[in-house]
């Protein structure tokens, strides 16, 4: 009995989710017109095919809903990134590379003012999501984390967001709550 309160008052705890944002005092003196939201990688490695684009049209949404204009921002290239194949065995003598991931390329300071300017936007937020499933025995813990970066019209990064949770965005009800979470704690660092 006493085991079976023990775990039923740490369940709470454990399923907790926890953000933690940091953003430049000054980064915004006027609230945002337009915010646009850039691609968001995902750097799981489980198949989650639509998962970054539940997200990133939920993160749309919930800054719409909100009372801001926003958009998606298309355009960013994806490339692939330079590294040893998963299935590479030889391991005698030099490895090849081999093109194994796609990874966004984040622009420099230059380009993203010059999107904002483009697109008339006051914000860009770029990101990525990881998502990690440990087995233990009994169940499946998972254990995502969102990063998103919010770039100021200027180019200059504004601030930054990380959200850890117990969820896997595998489920858009989850990607839709957790972009409502995220949306929230961006909106109140501004005027």
């Amino acid at each position: 009995m006493k085991r079976a309160l023990l775990a039923a008052s740490l369940l709470p705890i454990m399923s907790c989710a926890s953000i933690e944002l940091h953003f430049r005092q000054d980064a915004f003196k006027n609230r945002p017109e337009l915010i646009l939201v850039g691609p968001i990688e995902s750097r799981s490695l489980a198949y989650l095919p639509y998962a970054a684009a539940n997200l990133r049209e939920s993160l749309r949404y919930e800054f719409f809903r909100r009372g801001f204009r926003s958009e998606l921002l298309e355009g960013l290239a994806a490339e692939t990134r330079e590294g040893p194949s998963m299935n590479d065995t030889d391991t005698m003598g030099p490895k090849k590379p081999s093109k194994r991931a796609l990874s966004f390329n984040t622009p420099d300071r230059e380009a993203l003012a010059s999107l904002c300017e483009r697109h008339s936007a006051d914000m860009i937020i770029l990101g990525s999501f990881s998502e990690s499933h440990s087995d233990d025995y009994a169940d499946t813990k998972t254990t995502t984390l969102v990063s998103l970066i919010v770039y100021a019209r200027s180019g200059e990064m504004a601030g930054e967001v990380r959200y850890l949770c117990g969820d896997s965005l595998a489920d858009p009800s989850k990607s839709a709550k957790t972009a409502a979470k995220l949306a929230g704690a961006i909106l109140s660092r501004l005027p």
